[in-house]
């Protein structure tokens, strides 16, 4: 299965039916199916790696582009891209060169982008909603999952809709207040999601409307039903739960954004980990330092699963930081000047990072030395997430 600033996708055959639109390496995202399945055959045939990203020109112009990873160089001196209309926060890959995109709150449209024919395509939430950024596709349902705002009612939804023509099934409670990202599970039926926990309006723009009484959640949902499993909170209710990433066998990285003031002090921690072993969610490393020196924001979140390490991505801390997840410690943190995107190439057995200078880093995983190479500099700002597909 598989992962704004970009995060990560697994083999299209590592999962029956999972694509997840939010970072890095992340098992829960899995290429859409074609109604014909000629797209996901040929994809599983190639030998390139997409690299799925969106970022601003010098210009502030919003673009999505799909990069070639080849013998782990990018191929081309520019990007193949297409301008959209709004500033994209997730992009997750449809078909082999398709991609969908959405907008960042509190804008209601996102866009299906195919790099090959040019065509592009405009998708409306409902009225009285908008998108909260992320969706994942769950490939046996043919549905796509969407986090909402019902803002009228200062209320989280999960919108259903058909993932070929992408019109609307239904829609579910997400349980809870500013859902983000969200991800399918590996067993297929349970949805995860990231309630952030902030009430937000169209008519206050990206104003924070309830931070004194905010109660962000990790929320699991059955995926036939839609009713609440299982919820999960941190110590510290100011730590809004933002971007997740799923592996293969169930375990959740949970990257966070403190919503605290500097008077409320410095959290201990901003990174958390549950899966079926633990009891409940698990924090790493309370290390006020650290959280001090991200300036209390995680953008993404990626995962070697066979090294059993997690990395994290701090724009504001300029810093991307490894931890070991059995034993919930910092390994390394290293200097990058704004680094958001973030994914992890299996391939090539290295995390791939992108920054607000336009550069694509890797960073592999040698003796754990995190050593970080430019492996391109295009003249960009890239966004958010970055997304693989091998």
């Amino acid at each position: 299965m598989n992962r704004r600033q970009f995060t990560l996708f697994a083999l299209a055959s590592a999962f029956t039916g999972a694509a997840s639109a939010s970072s890095g390496g992340k098992a829960l995202k899995n290429i859409i199916e074609s109604e014909d399945n000629t797209d996901l055959k040929n994809h599983s045939k190639s030998q390139s790696t997409d690299v799925f990203g969106a970022y601003d020109d010098e210009n502030g112009q919003h673009f999505v582009t799909c990069l070639n990873l080849i013998d782990n160089k990018l191929s081309g001196e520019k990007l193949d891209s297409l301008q959209i209309p709004f500033r994209a926060h997730d992009t997750i890959p449809l078909s082999k060169g398709r991609s969908l995109s959405f907008a960042r709150r509190p804008h209601n449209q996102m866009i299906i982008s195919d790099f090959a024919t040019k065509e592009q395509r405009i998708i409306n939430a409902n009225e009285g909603r908008h998108f909260y950024g992320h969706g994942c596709i769950d490939i046996s349902r043919n549905t796509l999952f969407a986090t909402e705002n019902d803002y009228d009612n200062a209320r989280g939804v999960i919108s259903l809709r058909d993932a070929h023509n992408f019109k609307q099934l239904g829609e579910y409670e997400s349980c809870g207040i500013g859902p983000h990202d969200i991800h399918l599970m590996p067993d297929n039926k349970t949805l995860v999601v990231a309630n952030g926990g902030i009430e937000t309006h169209p008519d206050f723009g990206r104003r924070k409307l309830n931070i004194k009484t905010m109660q962000p959640s990790l929320t699991f949902i059955d995926i036939d039903s839609g009713k609440k499993i299982d919820e999960y909170r941190l110590s510290n209710h100011k730590l809004s739960i933002r971007h997740l990433m799923v592996t293969a066998d169930g375990g959740v990285a949970v990257g966070t954004q403190y919503q605290g003031q500097p008077i409320d002090g410095t959290p201990d921690y901003l990174l958390a980990w549950i899966d079926k072993n633990t009891d409940g969610l698990q924090t790493f490393d309370n290390n006020r330092q650290f959280t001090k020196d991200c300036r209390g924001y995680i953008a993404d979140v990626a995962v070697d699963t066979h090294a059993q390490i997690m990395a994290a991505t701090s724009p504001r801390g300029n810093n991307v930081s490894f931890w070991s997840i059995p034993n919930r410690t910092l390994l390394k943190t290293i200097e990058i000047s704004g680094p958001s995107g973030l994914c992890f190439n299996s391939k090539d057995q290295e995390f791939l990072v992108s920054n607000d200078k336009g550069v694509v880093f890797k960073i592999p995983l040698n003796s754990n030395q995190f050593i970080a190479t430019q492996l391109q500099t295009f003249p960009v700002k890239w966004d958010n997430h970055m997304y693989i597909s091998v």
